[in-house]
């Protein structure tokens, strides 16, 4: 399918209702980081934006966390800067998975200890354990929290009012923007945040090292 695709697409970028364009990406089983950027040769940045814009806007958490995984070419390469607006900053509902920091916990297995890395400005990474409770989170974000997925098998926990309290500056986030105040680098368990594995510490400690 994909290579039929390549074959009738061509450079120029064509136009399709947004009808049509929902068809056309509902009919595909696999949706990888190649089908992805067929379509955004042919068709354009702006519909693929509005498609997973609306998408996105539509559906509760739960109905969410498996969109994003299967659409996980997609919210991947938001995050690194690959599929911008027009006005060179990403849609907050492109990169933000859900919010925490309500009555619904459902992500955390409170139950138990999880091996995270706090990542404070001026600072290197560093590796702890934490209980796995919202009230942690809270307490090491300085605040409210939103979780923000870093790749396939990890989310960013932060402050979401960092920048309005204001918190120091901390990582840059993409090209233009950046992180405010310390956040934790956390793995995804599905449902549930989970340890850090020992490649992904070493991983997230070689990209993020400078303060």
């Amino acid at each position: 399918m994909y290579a039929n695709i390549f074959v009738v697409m061509g450079v120029s970028m064509e136009k399709i209702s947004y009808e049509k364009f929902v068809k056309l990406v509902n009919s595909f089983d696999d949706f990888n980081e190649k089908l992805l950027f067929a379509l955004y040769e042919k068709y354009g940045k702006e519909i693929i934006n509005t498609y997973f814009d609306k998408m996105s806007s539509d559906l509760q958490e739960n109905d969410f966390l498996i969109f994003a995984k299967k659409y996980s070419a997609y919210f991947d390469n938001i995050y690194d800067g690959s599929l911008k607006n027009e006005s060179g900053v990403t849609d907050l509902i492109n990169h933000t998975f859900y919010s925490l920091g309500t009555d619904n916990t459902s992500i955390m297995n409170q139950n138990e200890e999880i091996r995270v890395l706090y990542v404070q400005p001026g600072k290197y990474p560093e590796e702890i354990k934490i209980p796995n409770t919202l009230e942690t989170f809270q307490k090491y974000v300085c605040g409210s929290i939103e979780s923000i997925r870093l790749d396939r098998d990890a989310y960013i926990i932060c402050n979401d009012e960092g920048k309005l309290l204001p918190l120091p500056p901390n990582r840059l986030y993409g090209p233009t923007d950046f992180f405010a105040g310390p956040f934790l680098i956390c793995g995804d368990g599905g449902e549930d945040l989970i340890s850090l594995t020992d490649s992904q510490i070493t991983k997230y400690e070689k990209n993020i090292t400078h303060p």
